[in-house]
């Protein structure tokens, strides 16, 4: 019996040891099938972190790139910076490096890229953003386009400078330069005792003794050649932040009114005597025709710019213009959106940039441009003039790259630097 007993106990002991090992084998793979499921949470969060850090990289190259196109001075306001910007539950922060010399400032035509980077957590990725293309170059002559350039008798195409002071005396130059991207016959057409104080370009393989036409006496003081290739013609746009239109605008007969804000109007039409005054950084975008009526005026007042949009035509009449009553013509710009056509009466004038990439810009006889211009092609009558304001022309990325309407510099490469 004693015998029995002790068998038994030790059967009892079995049954429990076997429980035990089983509770305890059932304890290591909870254990371990918690661990894997914690590892595999993780690097599913890993994954996500990653996955949004990748999203925020490409959100700060574009985010670089709206910067650019919006700050015409984004050279030296960028130069050495990074920039840092929380997004959600992670952040992005971007650099623009000249990898040639180091410089970003020392060259408006220099290549440069974006260092765009993405963390989310203990997640990085970066990209590197080549950047090329600038349509900045546009504006490095006065006179740009992309057809046929006719000066009719007696009239003159030369320079300035704005910072200097009113065009005239001392402040007349010979370095003015008219492009076009043409290399038909007789693209440039200049008629009798018509001159350039300057140089003339024509399109990339022209012959320019063909592409340039000259009769009676008709100069050029200086060079005479081929571009290396095309001028990059700009891509422009309507605004998108000024909200819906509020209709027709329209100035009567002898009136002055003061804008200090942007405008989204449908026609944009100053009668004869009327003045329309700038105050402060403004933006008019105009849907239909702007017109601005004998003797009437846009004047921009000191410290103060606008740009101007316009999808119709533009047309300033006899005596009609624009003023500028800063030291920079270009605080003035024209934008063109659509083809319609760019003209100015006899004695008209007008102090600032046109860009108007697909219309006929056309100068009636005396009328005259001070500033910069970009077009399809462009019309001097009879005794009407061009100045080129240097000022504007030498610093090409400060008009082209303004406020909203105009491309910036192109991406042409992206690459993945690290994780």
């Amino acid at each position: 019996m004693t015998s029995r007993r002790g068998a038994g106990r030790r059967h009892s002991g079995s049954v429990y040891l076997l429980v035990l090992g089983l509770s305890v084998m059932l304890t290591v793979l909870g254990i371990a099938t918690l661990s894997a499921g914690r590892i595999g949470m993780r690097s599913m969060s890993a994954s996500r972190d990653w996955m949004k850090a990748q999203a925020l990289a490409n959100s700060a190259a574009e985010h670089a790139m709206l910067q650019i196109s919006r700050h015409s001075d984004w050279r030296s306001l960028y130069s050495g910076q990074t920039v840092h910007q929380s997004l959600g539950d992670g952040m992005f922060s971007w650099r623009l490096v000249d990898e040639t010399d180091g410089s970003l400032n020392n060259g408006d035509s220099d290549p440069f890229v974006i260092l765009a980077t993405g963390t989310v957590g203990p997640a990085s990725y970066t990209l590197r953003v080549q950047m090329s293309g600038s349509s900045g170059n546009v504006l490095v002559s006065g006179m740009t386009v992309a057809t046929t350039i006719t000066l009719s008798s007696g009239a003159e195409v030369d320079s300035y400078d704005s910072s200097l002071g009113d065009y005239g005396g001392s402040n007349a130059g010979a370095e003015a330069t008219v492009r076009t991207n043409s290399t038909s016959d007789g693209a440039v057409a200049m008629g009798a005792n018509s001159t350039v104080r300057g140089s003339v370009q024509v399109g990339p393989g022209g012959n320019p003794d063909d592409v340039l036409s000259m009769h009676n006496n008709s100069e050029v003081t200086g060079t005479i050649t081929a571009m290396p290739e095309e001028v990059a013609m700009p891509t422009v746009s309507a605004p998108t932040d000024l909200g819906p239109s509020t209709g027709d605008m329209s100035l009567s007969s002898k009136a002055t009114q003061l804008v200090t804000g942007d405008l989204h109007v449908g026609k944009l039409s100053l009668k004869s005597k009327s003045t329309l005054q700038i105050s402060g950084d403004v933006t008019i975008w105009a849907e239909g025709d702007l017109s601005i009526a004998s003797n009437a005026c846009i004047q921009v007042l000191s410290g103060s710019s606008l740009t101007l949009y316009v999808s119709g035509s533009m047309s300033i009449a006899s005596n009609g213009s624009t003023r500028n009553d800063t030291s920079d013509v270009s605080n003035i710009t024209f934008i063109g959106l659509g083809s319609g056509a760019v003209s100015l009466t006899s004695n008209s004038t007008f102090e600032g940039v046109i860009i108007a990439p697909n219309s006929s810009i056309t100068l009636a006889s005396n009328a005259q441009i001070f500033g910069a211009v970009v077009a399809r092609d462009m019309s001097l009558s009879s005794n009407a003039e061009f100045h080129e304001d240097r000022h504007i022309t030498s610093q090409a990325d400060k008009v082209i790259l303004g406020e909203g309407g105009v491309t910036a510099p192109k991406p042409s490469a992206w690459g993945r630097v690290v994780e």
